[in-house]
């Protein structure tokens, strides 16, 4: 599970930003909302976050820089040097327009927490450093660190709890290649968790009308997975009888989807799916990436939570996930559906918001921060100002 996130100096933020699940010892929601660890140093985790703020005030580019962290571990010993350079978006302020981005991302992986730091440039990796908590105390299993007078990384001793070929595994590695990649790629055993939270615990979607549908194909094919997204589908009021994936009538063909309707009668109808509302599409891949991020603990990223939704819907899809009583999955959501923005809903921690400074730079922060009432109005007080993130507009 996501415990924090940190970065700086990407895109539209300056200064370090950091996004923190960590849940306060605020006891709203707590059985509910939370998920007990049974770590000390980091009790409970949020299951989720919603996200809101006005135009061009950084929230996609807060995504971005968790998907752009993401990429660089799965991919960086396959980019070329100019596939790696186009993943430096350094923010645009003249003092830091040169300088490197930075992500920090701390994990909780079976009881195990992973502390994993980068910095790089457009040419290389700068910094690169994993620190292990096993137990109460850190380990530090690997750390580089590029001197510019040398022009060569500097290592420092590699942890006797982290076994394997440290030194075939370090001259494998390029300068634009996360050290983190060519080791589990190569097999290091004590990496693979970490690896894999990345390959196949890390989700995220997006805001196009298809976005999502591909992606639960393999799901759907299986009749339990079905039955339970047209069961939550009628319970949304969306009057589905039955869905099919139609084989291809060419090989070039695009799988199809279709959707059975009864005409309240004695007759169906098979709809195919593009034919469907884009309220439709939307509903249809966010209910197929819950039960996913559901099943397989997953954290699911979703921009533009709420597009083309009722905010009746998008409330109970909310409640779909924090009504989980055994899963570690999370969500962090995008959205400018300020009806979400309840306490009803939401702890108070788990709601942040983005706002743009006089210098035109995104900070990230929490309306906890504000200290409102266990009981105020947040969406009400939101759109008043008294939390910023808002745009100014003319009187």
């Amino acid at each position: 599970m996501l415990i924090g996130f940190k970065f700086r100096n990407f895109r539209s933020f300056l200064k370090e930003q950091s996004f923190v699940l960590a849940a306060s010892s605020d006891q709203t929601h707590v059985e509910t909302h939370c998920v007990e660890t049974g770590i000390k140093a980091v009790p409970q985790l949020s299951k989720t976050a919603i996200v809101f703020g006005s135009n061009a005030s950084g929230k996609s580019n807060f995504v971005a820089a968790l998907e752009t962290l993401r990429n660089l571990v799965l991919y960086s010993t396959f980019y070329s040097a100019e596939e790696f350079a186009a993943r430096y978006t350094p923010c645009w302020h003249r003092s830091t327009r040169h300088e490197p981005i930075s992500f920090e991302i701390e994990l909780l992986l079976d009881k195990v927490r992973y502390r994993y730091s980068i910095s790089f440039d457009s040419r290389r990796v700068l910094h690169e450093r994993l620190l292990v908590f096993e137990s109460g105390k850190s380990q530090r299993w690997f750390d580089r660190q590029f001197n510019e007078s040398t022009n060569e990384d500097e290592w420092a001793r590699f942890s006797a709890y982290f076994d394997g070929p440290h030194h075939l595994w370090r001259r494998a590695n390029r300068p634009a290649t996360l050290f983190l990649t060519t080791a589990a790629q190569l097999k290091s055993v004590r990496l693979q968790p970490l690896y894999a939270w990345f390959q196949q615990r890390l989700d995220f979607m997006h805001s196009s009308k298809t976005t999502g549908v591909a992606g639960i194909l393999p799901q759907l094919r299986r009749g339990e997975f079905k039955s339970r997204m047209l069961g939550h589908l009628k319970s949304l009021d969306i009057r589905v009888e039955d869905v099919r994936i139609a084989e291809p009538e060419a090989a070039s063909d695009p799988t199809r989807i279709e959707f059975l309707y009864s005409d309240g009668r004695s007759a169906s109808v098979w709809r195919r799916f593009e034919h469907e509302s884009a309220g439709a599409h939307r509903l249809f891949g966010l209910i197929g990436h819950l039960f996913c991020s559901l099943d397989e603990a997953k954290l699911l990223v979703v921009d533009d939570f709420g597009l083309n939704l009722h905010s009746l819907v998008a409330r109970q899809l909310v409640r779909l996930i924090h009504d989980s009583k055994t899963s570690c999955a999370q969500w962090i959501l995008i959205s400018h559906n300020v009806s979400l923005m309840d306490l009803t809903e939401f702890r108070r921690d788990q709601i942040w918001l983005t706002r743009v400074d006089e210098m035109n730079t995104s900070h990230l922060y929490t309306v906890s921060r504000s200290s409102p009432r266990r009981y105020e109005q947040i969406g009400r007080g939101y759109l008043q100002g008294r939390y910023g993130g808002v745009p100014k507009l003319p009187c």
